[in-house]
């Protein structure tokens, strides 16, 4: 049985990502630094269901404190792990350095100390407002308009950096606002669908006309899988990659609560707001890069993702948040 070691196993896309490759008869060795219940229900329900790994281990700053024998035998690293949030790290960017940027170097020193191949989350923040869409991975990528952009564009940079110099096999998935079931609450998918439920003003801010690649969870999750089957292939082998992974037809905030709003059969009270600090006009993902390498395209439209969110988060609102 092929061992994965998978980082943020807990976290929103980790807990997926866990749960479909053990399904498909992988060992899963789970490691995340919230290895105790969480505040909100999808963290609990992601604790309580370890199951969706063979192995789980808490993390704490340094992954080099876990046991040696959780890398042996191993044959990949998905390392989802991070500190997530465009807008905290506009407030808050020290928080970000220790996640995001020590313990990603202290992966791809292990992943060189054991010859692992790496496939690791970085963002479509790191296109920042550049208004040459769609975004193609070979653009440049030097204007960041958030430090957590920062953050994931030194990822990419630190990653090449070890396939120079030793040969590193790694592969960076460029995420394109990701959503869908147990999902992350400080995202607008869930935050918008609690204020509708609770019949609290939903906050639009660029007065919801800020366009997104919206990517359903399954779709992500189709993706590294595709790419733990396929890192040993050309041209992964050996080099570093970086692909988009994101919906192909961009669509603005009020078309998602306009689906989100018929998925859960309730009107949203509306407040116009100007944009934030580090958001930017538009993401929209050139995805041609992960057809031709991997055989990726997404299959799930917004309005059906949405359609099977608001189904989910009805239930679970008014089982435990009511």
């Amino acid at each position: 049985m092929e061992k994965v070691i998978v980082t943020g196993a807990l976290g929103f896309i980790g807990s997926h990502v866990c749960h479909k490759l053990r399904s498909e008869g992988y060992y899963v060795v789970g490691i995340d630094v919230h290895h105790t219940e969480g505040s909100t229900f999808a963290q609990k329900w992601r604790v309580r269901n370890i199951e969706v790994c063979n192995e789980l281990y808490g993390m704490g700053i340094d992954i080099h404190c876990l046991e040696a024998d959780i890398w042996k035998g191993a044959s990949c690293i998905v390392h989802l792990a991070a500190k997530a949030g465009v807008r905290e790290s506009v407030s808050s960017p020290y928080l970000y350095n220790d996640p995001n940027l020590i313990e990603f170097f202290r992966v791809l020193q292990r992943c060189n100390m054991h010859k692992l191949p790496l496939i690791y989350a970085s963002s479509s923040s790191v296109y920042g407002d550049n208004p040459a869409w769609p975004s193609v991975e070979s653009q440049r990528t030097d204007n960041p308009a958030s430090y957590y952009a920062a953050t994931k564009k030194c990822n990419e940079i630190m990653a090449q950096s070890f396939t120079s110099m030793y040969g590193l096999t790694a592969i960076g998935l460029r995420f394109f606002t990701v959503y869908g079931e147990y999902g992350r609450p400080d995202m607008a998918p869930w935050l918008f669908a609690e204020r509708i439920m609770r019949g609290e003003e939903v906050m639009l801010y660029d007065n919801g006309e800020g366009m997104r690649s919206w990517t359903y969870i399954d779709d992500v999750v189709r993706a590294i899988v595709r790419c733990v089957k396929q890192r040993e292939n050309e041209p992964f082998k050996n080099r570093h990659e970086l692909l988009n992974i994101g919906g192909d037809r961009p669509e603005s905030t009020l078309q998602f609560l306009n689906c989100l709003e018929d998925a859960l059969g309730v009107e949203a009270k509306r407040k116009y707001l100007p944009a934030m600090a580090g958001d930017v006009r538009m993401t929209y993902a050139n995805i041609e890069k992960a057809k031709m390498l991997i055989g990726w395209e997404p299959r799930v439209r917004l309005r059906d993702g949405v359609g099977r969110f608001g189904k989910w988060f009805k239930q679970h609102f008014e089982t435990h948040m009511s």
